[in-house]
């Protein structure tokens, strides 16, 4: 008896280590996900205030839920010229990077895809490249406010077809490095 008692006593623990194997991991992206900070990059912009890391204004809520079904809601508010979004659609992640498969078709300026910076229990950050935008470079800047073509205030001096002008032939493609940090609900 003291055998069996003994060796029930060694087998406990691995019927217990065994059981918690079984169980399944929760993946640490599921769950509800607010903005907390959100940063851009434009290298050599500095008159669009994109010289450095700058915070981005004017989405006042961003907030996405990726649920163990891998289908995700996603709601982001008061942005500039598009309104409120909501969109929802199927998610999926390899732990490098999150691909959003939307139900509706894609709205331009929105990420789909993001690289996992740093991802615990409540913090998630993502980087994303954004779309391409055009701007004008700086010496053009710097040179149109010596010659009066944009006044102190930053406002262009031109007609819209002398602007129209300008834009089509001095304007260059730039590209944002975008950092969203998220605190976990």
């Amino acid at each position: 008896m003291k055998k069996f008692l003994f060796l029930s006593a060694l087998a406990l623990p691995l019927l217990m280590t065994s059981c918690k194997e079984d169980e399944e991991k929760v993946d640490p992206l599921v769950g509800l996900w607010e903005l907390d900070d959100a940063t851009v990059v434009f290298s050599g912009f500095s008159y669009y205030g994109f010289e450095n890391e700058n915070d981005l204004y004017g989405e006042s809520s961003y907030t996405i839920e990726f649920n163990a079904d891998f289908t995700y809601e996603r709601e982001i508010d008061d942005i500039p010229q598009l309104g409120d979004i909501n969109d929802e659609g199927e998610w999926e992640s390899d732990g490098e990077e999150i691909d959003l498969d939307s139900d509706d078709d894609e709205i331009g300026g929105i990420a789909y895809s993001f690289d996992i910076v740093e991802i615990t229990e409540t913090k998630l950050v993502v980087e994303y490249t954004g779309d391409p935008v055009n701007l004008f470079p700086d010496a053009k800047i710097d040179e149109w406010f010596d010659d009066g073509t944009i006044n102190s205030s930053g406002q262009f001096t031109v007609t819209d077809e002398e602007f129209d002008s300008l834009y089509n032939n001095f304007t260059v493609q730039a590209q944002g490095e975008y950092t969203l940090e998220f605190d976990k609900e």
